[in-house]
């Protein structure tokens, strides 16, 4: 199985990632999570895998500026 990569595995992570490194959330709010488990049906050539969503802010985070 293939590691998991956030920058190849997650659509926008560029906008979350710290020099390549998901930040420190402990802070974390979750505002939605939504999981769904896809469309697999072979017979009809559908082959949708499982779907997380998830939404949140994250709190008391120190951001510089260059």
């Amino acid at each position: 199985m293939e590691e998991f990569d956030p920058i190849k595995h997650i659509k926008n992570s560029d906008i979350a990632l710290d020099n390549g490194q998901w930040p420190n959330s402990h802070d974390a709010e979750v505002h939605n999570l939504n999981i769904w488990r896809g469309d697999v049906r072979p017979e009809d050539n559908v082959w949708i895998g499982p779907v997380v969503e998830a939404s949140f802010a994250l709190c008391n985070i120190h951001l510089l500026f260059h």
